[in-house]
């Protein structure tokens, strides 16, 4: 397969392949380009300056193999990102494509960073066995699991299993997918991420500190008072009400409108029990949650596809989370130009972004895509690459393309959006 380039728009982000000579594809090109088929990513023939080329746009998702490189794969992803695969399959039957041009490798699974919603690429001039494609991509879910790989009640083992055998459809595996699962047990305590640390060419993985939540529950707010206001309605209601005809000059209607109040003081005084019994009891767990949630939404998942913001942009930001870690594996520092605080490099790749739960380090700026960029390090020098990012990342003030990697050195200004960073 040739190796594919990348390229980037104001505001679009693409995975490029040339097209080989003399393929006849055109039908499958035209399948894919024209219809909408749920889970694979729609391409774009064009003809550049390279020659025809096939664009599969990717803005706003990142590769499989990039997210799970600091955190192992729990059964419940396995099972959402394998199921959506199976349901692409039943769909390249409906029109009548060869599910072996499927790109089933880690690096070419496009996921989104939040829901792991996964979309494909069908590449018309790469051809792999089904089964092949699946064994592999388990075989790497089993790499990635918390559990011992050699764990046979492990999700992915069985998987892996199931999928050597011969003769096996896609109908085999969902009913295994499908299977119900064990009983809920206590919550074990985070799984730590992970290090990358180079050794010659192999890499070995360390466990990195967790830093645990520091959050604190809101207080209850007090109870309400005792209704007295509207019970001594209701009362004084009753009282008119029952008052001899000779003192109301107007008796019926005198008494009329005793039992009009009498009636609204005493609705009133059995709506402000009812609240007041609301707020002395304690929120359930699931409220709390949807309450939290809804405060945190904007904040979490504002979108990528905002617009792109110009260079010249003021650098009036809100506030950096720096997910903490032992002194002792620090290895470099950035320092943010505005404020002047420091952000050691503690592990790599070092992922800058703002989805708290898969970056190094979370910037709570509105030009910051999810995923934006990574530091690496390779034989005691860094690297700059940018994730797929919306509004760019810029090393002295020149912008990376989709997915480019530069060197970078000590007095960079690195450029995260509209945040700016130097190396020391």
């Amino acid at each position: 397969m040739l190796e594919p380039a990348y390229r980037k728009t104001l505001d679009h982000n693409y995975i490029v392949f040339p097209i080989p000579e003399e393929m006849d594809i055109d039908y499958q090109i035209n399948m894919i380009s024209e219809n909408n088929i749920p889970g694979l990513i729609r391409l774009q023939p064009r003809y550049d300056q390279d020659g025809p080329q096939l664009y599969y746009e990717i803005s706003s998702l990142q590769p499989l193999k990039r997210m799970y490189e600091h955190r192992t794969i729990n059964d419940n992803e396995i099972r959402l990102i394998l199921g959506n695969i199976l349901n692409v399959y039943r769909s390249l039957r409906d029109y009548m494509l060869d599910d072996s041009h499927l790109l089933l490798m880690p690096e070419y699974i496009y996921v989104d960073a939040v829901s792991l919603m996964p979309s494909l690429i069908f590449l018309p001039f790469y051809e792999q066995e089904r089964n092949k494609s699946l064994l592999d991509l388990c075989e790497y879910f089993m790499s990635r699991s918390s559990h011992d790989g050699n764990d046979p009640d492990m999700l992915s083992y069985r998987l892996y299993h199931l999928v050597r055998l011969e003769n096996i459809v896609p109908a085999d595996i969902q009913k295994l997918l499908d299977e119900p699962q064990p009983a809920a047990v206590p919550a074990a305590p985070p799984v730590a991420a992970t290090e990358s640390v180079t050794a010659g060419t192999d890499t070995e993985i360390k466990p990195a500190r967790v830093t645990p939540c520091t959050d604190t529950p809101k207080e209850k707010a007090p109870a309400s008072a005792f209704p007295f206001i509207q019970l001594i309605t209701a009362a004084a209601g009753l009282l008119v009400s029952l008052l001899p005809s000779g003192i109301l000059k107007l008796s019926r209607a005198g008494r009329l409108a005793g039992t009009a109040l009498m009636i609204t003081g005493l609705i009133s005084f059995f709506i402000a029990l009812k609240k007041k019994k609301t707020a002395s009891e304690p929120a359930s767990p699931t409220a709390a949650a949807a309450v939290n949630a809804a405060e945190n939404e904007f904040e979490m998942y504002f979108s990528d596809d905002a617009p792109a913001v110009s260079e010249d942009v003021s650098d009036c930001y809100s506030k950096t989370v720096f997910i903490e870690s032992d002194p002792k594996d620090i290895e470099g520092i950035l320092i943010e130009k505005t404020k002047k605080e420091e952000y050691p490099l503690n592990t790599f790749p070092f992922t800058i972004g703002k989805l708290k739960e898969r970056v190094d380090l979370e910037l709570k700026d509105r030009s910051v895509s999810r995923i934006h960029a990574r530091i690496l390090k390779k034989d005691d020098k860094y690297y700059l690459q940018d994730c797929g990012s919306t509004n760019g990342t810029f090393i002295n003030g020149i912008q990376l393309q989709t997915e480019e990697t530069v060197p970078i050195e000590k007095d960079d200004e690195i450029g995260i959006g509209r945040v700016r960073f130097v190396l020391a």
